[in-house]
């Protein structure tokens, strides 16, 4: 992530901030990990960079993949629609 400019750029407009993380906390655990983490799950292999993976509560599977830069709004927008989905499955 260290010389990618929209990694950056999505990291300080989208998850560092305070409205968007406030929002998101309400509906997701959020995690940022990077190319190269060795945390980061076998199953996911990004091919562009930054790429959003949303997952399961526990994890194991993808729910969706975000590829590129997105702007705040659009993807607290399209965050809240994924979500009201999901929950009502359950």
């Amino acid at each position: 992530m260290s010389h990618c400019p929209w990694c950056h750029k999505m990291t300080r407009e989208v998850f560092e901030n305070p409205k968007i993380a406030t929002e998101l906390a309400k509906m997701y655990t959020i995690e940022s990990r990077f190319r190269g983490d060795s945390n980061l799950p076998s199953f996911i292999q990004p091919r562009f960079y930054p790429t959003t993976y949303i997952l399961t509560p526990d994890g194991k599977k993808v729910l969706d993949e975000l590829p590129g830069y997105m702007e705040p709004d659009r993807f607290l927008d399209y965050l809240t629609e994924l979500y009201e989905l999901e929950t009502k499955k359950d």
